[in-house]
């Protein structure tokens, strides 16, 4: 059996395509969903499957196909019938598959792939209105030779459909408004009236992936008539309207878009208090398996009510609060300061869906809930956030913005923010990104809530992105100085290896890998080293590095030196700063236990000419400052965000730098 890994079919048009082949085929495979970054680097665990880290990527047996179009053709050699019998047709099928694969760069980048969105991205540019021209004219040219064969773009269903099918996707996500087959541009039309639909092409002739076949005839308004050429469960997996499903279009926000509805909502998302009609009831469920309705207002809850009153009084009082959730993370950052706004009291999951591969949380939830609540469905969060204590939550983990040891390997805690909504400095409710892998438009204000300390917003609600957990993982432990762990840590990460987290103390270094077993085997054989004492059964090492309950940090802790957190380069070398060290991510983040003979000037000085910067971490005195001084222009940027946010300066003054 064929084996396909692939990402979300919602989001991936590469994963479409891979998996339409496999369906044309005939042949049985098993498919495996992994984590994308969406963005244009590739996940570096997905090395431990496909070559070019890559996806789709199917197995067959030894055999490793890690291209869309090779895929196609392998499987093609093998099952007759997925190209076009007839010479000529199958050249030209070949030809107009292989220009989609290869082409349409403006159509790939300004048209992102999102089954279930409905946007506007007008005005095109002239790249992506050629790009739309050039489509227009192959599934023209097709059903004009070919359309006595059948309803698709060769006659038969073959792989230039399925190269071609997540166009017709996309077509539909922005496409309501594409003049390709239906009014001419500048044309109006009436919303509830007939031909109240622009067609992206003609869906009789073009779009028959789930619409009518040629010469069928429905009747406008009547009870969804359409005999669709393919089942929409085979085609439509991820998204859209089911089988028999009808939406109204002349009602209330009958359209999903993701322009802007506010000045300060350029992400989607309604205005507090807006319900949208979808064609039935349209909920959401929740983790324990409730349903919430979709068009309920999300911040009508009467304790961001509370929060809002609170806030405007403060402003009113010119009297500063402090944001507080678990608590776990007060030492971090600058002085506490003003009457405590608790967030505990608004928790819970609000949306869980693990084929989603996001999750929605309010901001009191604490972390190690979400994270038991993950861990059943085989999901986590890659950056292995620390907690500091079973208190710790949601809002501070973004708050915050500190990562463990998988940061370098799977990203930041900002690039798992896809959205958040927050009550601002004046009281008003904001919303921001959203509840999908790819937003595709807007700001990318979300992130900039990561690590702000509460300073610009009030946390209230966060969606953030899932991967799943690794089927194998082990700990290698090396006996070797310092430089000769940074040399080999960087040696490792410019190879294909699955490695997941590093970390040096004391002459050890300990050097975990995660994926797939054949891949964490290969790499064990690569790069030798000991087994860690148990193997590190349920990942008691990491944690203890993560939640700094290592020998290291509770010695620093115990005797009170000054905890230093010391980000640069991964290739600087090892200096003594004045005191002992620990060594994560790969040589990139250096903890320093400073003792008498360290000196924040020195330290701060020798981080940055190592391209990095220095936190004071955790000490008694940070008269120095916790963190690293601004150059000017970065800290005149900082001090206009606090403005604009929070213009009286009444949350968490103080906490990140002294003047705002």
């Amino acid at each position: 059996m064929y084996t396909l890994y692939i990402g979300n079919k919602n989001y991936s048009s590469w994963s479409l395509r891979g998996w339409l082949a496999a369906k044309i085929s005939g042949a049985p495979f098993r498919e495996v969903m992994v984590a994308l970054r969406g963005e244009a680097a590739p996940n570096p665990d997905n090395r431990a499957f496909s070559p070019s880290a890559r996806v789709p990527c199917l197995h067959d047996g030894d055999v490793v196909i890690w291209d869309s179009l090779a895929i196609g053709e392998y499987l093609a050699e093998r099952h007759p019938g997925m190209w076009p019998a007839d010479p000529v047709t199958r050249a030209w099928a070949r030809c107009v598959a292989a220009e989609m694969h290869s082409g349409f760069s403006s159509l790939r980048n300004e048209m992102t792939m999102c089954v279930r969105e409905r946007v506007d991205v007008r005005p095109w540019s002239a790249g992506l209105a050629g790009d739309i021209a050039r489509v227009t004219e192959i599934w023209a040219e097709g059903r004009r030779r070919f359309r006595d064969g059948g309803a698709y773009l060769c006659g038969a269903f073959s792989l230039a459909d399925a190269f071609y099918a997540p166009v017709a996707y996309r077509f539909r996500t922005y496409g309501e408004l594409l003049p390709l087959g239906g009014q001419r541009s500048g044309q109006s039309r009436k919303r509830g009236g007939p031909q109240s639909r622009r067609r992206a092409v003609s869906r009789r002739e073009l779009l028959p992936l789930g619409g009518q076949r040629s010469g069928q005839s429905r009747k406008r308004g009547g009870p969804q008539s359409r005999r669709r050429a393919v089942p929409r469960r085979e085609l439509l997996p991820l998204g859209g309207q089911r089988s028999g499903q009808s939406r109204k279009r002349g009602g209330p926000q009958s359209r999903r878009r993701a322009v802007p509805r506010r000045e300060l909502l350029p992400l989607g998302g309604r205005r507090s208090g807006q319900s949208r009609k979808r064609g039935g009831p349209q909920s959401h469920r929740r983790a324990d398996g409730s349903r919430r309705k979709r068009g309920a207002p999300l911040m009508a809850d009467a304790v961001v009510t509370g929060w809002q009153a609170r806030i405007r009084a403060a402003v009113a009082a010119r009297k500063p609060l402090r944001l507080r959730g678990g608590g776990t993370k007060d030492f971090y950052g600058q002085v506490l300061e003003g009457d405590v706004l608790d967030t505990t009291s608004y928790a819970g999951i609000l949306d869980y869906d693990p084929t989603e591969l996001v999750i929605t949380v309010r901001t009191g939830t604490q972390l190690a809930h979400v994270e038991r609540t993950m861990r059943e469905c085989g999901q986590m969060l890659a950056c292995e956030p620390p907690r500091y204590g079973e208190q710790a939550t949601i809002g501070g983990l973004v708050a915050t913005g500190l990562s463990g040891p998988r940061r370098p390997y799977a990203g930041a805690v900002r690039d798992l923010v896809l959205g958040v909504r927050i009550v601002d400095g004046k009281g008003d409710e904001l919303a921001f990104g959203g509840r999908v892998m790819k937003n595709v438009a807007g700001f990318d204000v979300s992130r900039l809530m990561t690590g702000a300390l509460g300073t610009l917003g009030l946390i209230t609600e966060v969606s953030l992105k899932c991967v799943p957990c690794p089927k194998a993982e082990t700990t290698r432990v090396f006996e070797c100085a310092a430089d000769e762990a940074i040399r080999l840590t960087n040696e490792w990460a410019g190879k294909p290896l699955p490695v997941t987290a590093t970390a040096y103390h004391a002459g050890r270094l300990a050097v975990r890998l995660s994926g797939a077993p054949p891949a964490v085997e290969a790499a064990v054989q690569k790069i030798g080293g000991k087994a860690l004492p148990g193997n590190d059964r349920g990942g008691a090492f990491w944690r203890s590095v993560r939640e700094q309950t290592q020998p290291f940090f509770v010695g620093a802790q115990e005797s009170g030196a000054p905890l230093w957190r010391i980000a640069v380069k991964s290739t600087a070398p090892f200096t003594d700063l004045g005191g002992e060290q620990l060594i994560e991510w790969g040589g990139a983040l250096r903890w320093l236990a400073a003792n008498e003979r360290a000196d924040a000037a020195r330290v701060r000085a020798w981080a940055a000419s190592h391209g990095g910067h220095a936190t004071l971490y955790r000490a008694a005195d940070k008269t120095p400052g916790a963190f690293h001084p601004l150059p000017e222009t970065l800290h005149a940027l900082h001090r206009r965000l606090k403005t604009t946010f929070d213009p009286a300066g009444v949350l968490n003054p103080r906490r990140l730098y002294a003047d705002f």
